[in-house]
Parts: C-alpha cells; structure tokens; sequence
C-alpha cells in the first residue's frame, strides 16, 4: 500500500489597514499582565509558501511532514509583522500496530518571530515533540495515554516575549468507554 501525496501551495496578498492586537512591552501584576493595544499597519504585504508529502509505505503507517515559509511586511515601516514565525515544520507518524493498537508521534518546528514593534523583542525559536497510544481492550473498553512536550520546551517567565509553550511536559493516561 505504499502511496506518496506532495500538496504545494503559494501566496502573495497586499493588506491595506491592517488591525492587530500588539504587545506594547509594558507589564503590570509584577510581570504577569501584558498590556496589547490595537495598532494600525496601513500597508502590509505576507507571501509565502508550504510544501506537504505524506507517504504510506507500508499498511498501517502514515507518515506527513510539511514546511511552511512567510514574509510578512509592515511596508511603511519596512520590517516583519509581530508575532509571525518565518519558518514551521510539523512531523506526523502514525502507526497501527494491529487493529486494536496504534501509536501517534508528532513534532513541531518554529522559527523565532518578532513580538513587539515598538521594542523588537524576539521570541524563541522551539521544537517541541507528543507520543501518544490508544489500545482498544475490545468494542466497549479502551486505554489510552501519552506525553504532551515531551521535551519540556516552555517559555521562559523572566522573558515577556518569549511565547513558547507555557506548559510543560505533560503525561497522561486514560480508560475509555463506548456505548
């Protein structure tokens, strides 16, 4: 059953008063509320690109990575729009063990952004990684569980623009019932 599917797809678009909620830099609750206000962009411009392949080699095993590329402009000003990644990857392996098991890994790549205009503040570029399993014990019954991050990637609580994960590695297991 070995398939391979590659989806391509690109953008250009011109924005004229573009809104956005921007992160002003100031803090109030020692450090625990950021204050956003609406700004204005009157010319803006994002193009990019993604690519995707997902292949099945065998039966019972997918697997998909895509990238994905933007440019995002404040034209007056001529830098990068807040808050916007340039570059993500994403990772998906799914595998059926059997009929009544399967396994799930998937990861996720993103590139450092700016996030404040007025101050350029970046945030961190992270890769983050979930493993999860389900085994139906029969038509009724069902386990399941898994590691949400399990690298433990999280934001740094000193760093106010950082906007990487802010919960940790994260494990979990479960019973479930179908009726």
């Amino acid at each position: 059953n070995n398939s391979i599917n590659v989806e391509f797809s690109a953008f250009h678009n011109r924005i004229t008063d573009l809104i956005e909620a921007v992160d002003t830099g100031r803090r109030e609750d020692n450090g625990r509320v950021a204050i956003y206000q609406s700004t204005n962009f009157p010319e803006a411009m994002t193009r990019g690109y993604g690519v995707s392949v997902q292949h099945s080699p065998i039966a019972g095993f997918q697997q998909q990575i895509s990238f994905n590329y933007l440019d995002s402009r404040d034209l007056e000003k001529h830098q990068a729009l807040p808050n916007r990644s340039r570059r993500s990857i994403k990772l998906l392996l799914l595998w059926d063990i059997s009929y009544r098991w399967n396994i799930t890994l998937s990861g996720e790549y993103q590139s450092e952004f700016y996030t404040d205009v007025e101050k350029r503040n970046i945030s961190p570029g992270y890769q983050r990684w979930d493993v999860k399993t389900d085994f139906n014990l029969n038509k009724t019954f069902g386990l399941y569980g898994g590691i949400n991050n399990f690298n433990d990637i999280v934001r740094n609580t000193n760093n106010a623009s950082d906007r990487r994960p802010s919960r940790g590695r994260f494990p979990y297991v479960g019973l479930s019932y179908s009726f």
